[in-house]
C-alpha cells in the first residue's frame, strides 16, 4: 500500500511535468526510445524514424517531443532520454541484461526498471563519503541494497516556485540533488547548506516512481 505522503509528492512532481501528461502515442515513444537507449547503442534517425512509424506517430509531432528530452552525440545520434543515458559522465550505473548505462539521479534507477520491465543493477558513489552504493532492483520491487543502511536524497518542490520545464532546468533543480548515500548521517550532512531536501528509504523511493510514472506503466 503507497502512503498517502508518497502520493502527495508524486502528484507535486507530476504537477511539476516529472514526467508530464504526454498522452498515450508519445509515452509509448518514450517506453521505446528507453528500451533502445538501454541496449547501449546509439540510436540513428533512421532507427527512430523506423520507430515513430511502427507507433503511427505524426513525424513533427514525435520529432518535437523527442527533440526536449534527449541527449545526443555528435553524429545527432540520440544516446539518452528522460534519465536514462549511454554517457558515462553521470554518476549512476545502470546495468540490464550485462548491458552499462547510466542514470542523470538516483532516483531514476528506481522507476526505470519497472519501467523496462528489468532486473536492474546500481553501483553509484555517496556524495559524500565517496562510498559504493549497491542497489538492486526488480520490476516488482527492491530486491536489496548495500549497506543495509543506505538511503536516497530527495529534492521537495512547490510548484508554484521550482520550473523543470527544460533539459537544463531539470538536470540543475532535481537530477544533481539525488543520490544514494551510505547512511541517514551522511545524508543529513550533504544536505546542510542545501534547502528544500529530504531523506527517504530506498523503498520509499521505488513507490514514489511507481506512482508518479503509473500513467505511462500502464503503457509498457
Amino acid at each position: 500500500m503507497v502512503s498517502n505522503d508518497i502520493k502527495a509528492a508524486a502528484k507535486t512532481l507530476n504537477t511539476l511535468g516529472v514526467p508530464g501528461d504526454y498522452g498515450p502515442q508519445l509515452s509509448r515513444l518514450l517506453i521505446r526510445m528507453w528500451q533502445e537507449v538501454a541496449k547501449g547503442k546509439p540510436i540513428t534517425k533512421s532507427h527512430v524514424d523506423k520507430i515513430i512509424n511502427e507507433l503511427s506517430i505524426e513525424q513533427e509531432n514525435a520529432e518535437k517531443f523527442l527533440s526536449q528530452m534527449c541527449e545526443r552525440d555528435k553524429k545527432n545520434n540520440i544516446i539518452g532520454i528522460l534519465g536514462l543515458s549511454q554517457l558515462k559522465t553521470w554518476h549512476h550505473k545502470f546495468t540490464v541484461k550485462g548491458i552499462e548505462s547510466h542514470t542523470w539521479c538516483a532516483w531514476d534507477t528506481l522507476f526505470l526498471a519497472p519501467l523496462l520491465k528489468q532486473t536492474a543493477y546500481v553501483e553509484s558513489e555517496s556524495p559524500l563519503y565517496k562510498k559504493m552504493v549497491k542497489v538492486t532492483i526488480s520490476p516488482d520491487k527492491v530486491e536489496k541494497y548495500e549497506p543495509s543502511t543506505a538511503v536516497l536524497t530527495m529534492v521537495v518542490l512547490d510548484p508554484k516556485k521550482d520550473d523543470v520545464s527544460t533539459l537544463q532546468l531539470l538536470w540543475d533543480n532535481i537530477c544533481c540533488k539525488i543520490f544514494f548515500c551510505v547512511s541517514r548521517e551522511e545524508a543529513e550532512e550533504w544536505m546542510k547548506g542545501r534547502p528544500n531536501m529530504t531523506v527517504m528509504t530506498i523503498e520509499d523511493g521505488f513507490d514514489l516512481g511507481k506512482e508518479a510514472f503509473s500513467k505511462i506503466s500502464k503503457l509498457s
